[in-house]
Parts: C-alpha cells; sequence; structure tokens
C-alpha cells in the first residue's frame, strides 16, 4: 500500500524521464537508505542547481545520488544520504549540469 502511494506521487517526477520509479527503487534496495533518504537528497541536490542557475535531468540526479550513496558503504558511521550528497557537490560540483540560461 505504501509504495503504490510512493509510486503515485513520485509518478510525475518520471515524466518524460529515461527513468522511471522502478529504478529509483532499485537504487534504494541496492542502499542503505530510503526512499525518503533518497527524496532528501533529491531535494537537496535540486537546491544546489537552482542557486547555481543550473540543471540536470532526474536521471542524471539520481546517477549522481546514487553514486554519492555508494561512498559510505565502507564505513561503519553512515552519514545522511543529503548530508553525502552535499558533500560529493562541494568537494566535485556537478559536471553533467547544464546552464538553465
Amino acid at each position: 500500500m505504501c509504495e503504490q502511494k510512493n509510486e503515485k506521487y513520485l509518478k510525475p517526477l518520471f515524466k518524460n524521464s529515461e527513468m522511471n520509479y522502478q529504478d529509483l527503487i532499485q537504487f534504494v534496495d541496492e542502499s542503505a537508505f530510503s526512499l525518503s533518504d533518497w527524496m532528501n537528497a533529491y531535494e537537496r541536490l535540486q537546491v544546489w542547481l537552482r542557486q547555481r542557475s543550473l540543471q540536470l535531468s532526474v536521471k542524471n540526479s539520481f546517477d549522481y545520488i546514487h553514486c554519492a550513496s555508494k561512498a559510505n558503504s565502507s564505513q561503519t558511521h553512515l552519514q545522511s544520504l543529503d548530508d553525502l550528497t552535499s558533500e560529493f557537490l562541494n568537494t566535485y560540483g556537478c559536471e553533467r549540469a547544464e546552464n538553465t540560461q
């Protein structure tokens, strides 16, 4: 029931995207983070992009977060996924992002 509710809520996010809801669920299942964690990290990434007048496709956004999620896999103390994403953004930037102007 909860997954159906999430899918209904998130489905518009994937409209006109190379990625779909099930792809996101696969990323979530492969990580130590919840769907809520992933959506918080997605929002953090979107804020970072907007502040810099940049944009990134949904697929590339979740690919970026997926990469950040793997960075913590060998550590015993888990950082939050949105903090990991911020750390990645501050350290590496986001080369796939494009100017919105």
